[in-house]
């Protein structure tokens, strides 16, 4: 794979939305801080190389170094899969600190990572089944993902609060 690249869309929801959608420009700018924090930790944390972290109001992404396709094999792939589902995590983990339910959060979360992440996910697991006729564990890595952001949530909260 070359350079993996997480990055959380522009307005993820319309703070002027009635009902559950409606998030006010606070809220919204810390959750992307949470879900970009929570990939540029974890990817140090699972050894991947952090080049650019870019955090605005309304969105924001993380750029890895380039990966070495001759020698990407499945830890590579497994560490990217952590990578790419730890913002999701980070900002449910968020959500719920700002009250929200459990499912509630990770339903919110889930949404916008669908946007990218979820189809970057797609993307490793499919290169790794044809290059190397490997399937990758997807669930044991969001698994992973989820309990190495709340091992690096004290990392993660504080970098959010940098940029927020």
């Amino acid at each position: 794979m070359t350079g993996a690249h997480a990055a959380m869309p522009a307005r993820r929801y319309d703070p002027t939305e009635s009902g559950d959608n409606a998030m006010d420009r606070d809220l919204i700018r810390a959750r992307v801080a949470h879900h970009e924090s929570g990939h540029a930790i974890i990817a140090k944390a699972v050894g991947l190389r952090v080049t650019r972290v870019r955090i605005r109001r309304s969105d924001g992404f993380v750029s890895l170094g380039e990966a070495d396709t001759d020698n990407y094999d499945a830890d590579q792939a497994d560490a990217e899969l952590r990578f790419f589902y730890a913002g999701m995590f980070a900002d449910a983990r968020f959500l719920i600190e700002q009250g929200y339910s459990r499912s509630r959060s990770l339903s919110l979360a889930r949404t916008v990572a669908r946007r990218h992440d979820l189809k970057q996910i797609r993307s490793i697991t499919a290169w790794m089944k044809k290059h190397h006729n490997k399937r990758l564990n997807t669930r044991r890595a969001e698994r992973d993902a989820e309990r190495l952001v709340n091992r690096h949530w004290n990392d993660i909260t504080r970098m959010a609060a940098s940029h927020c």
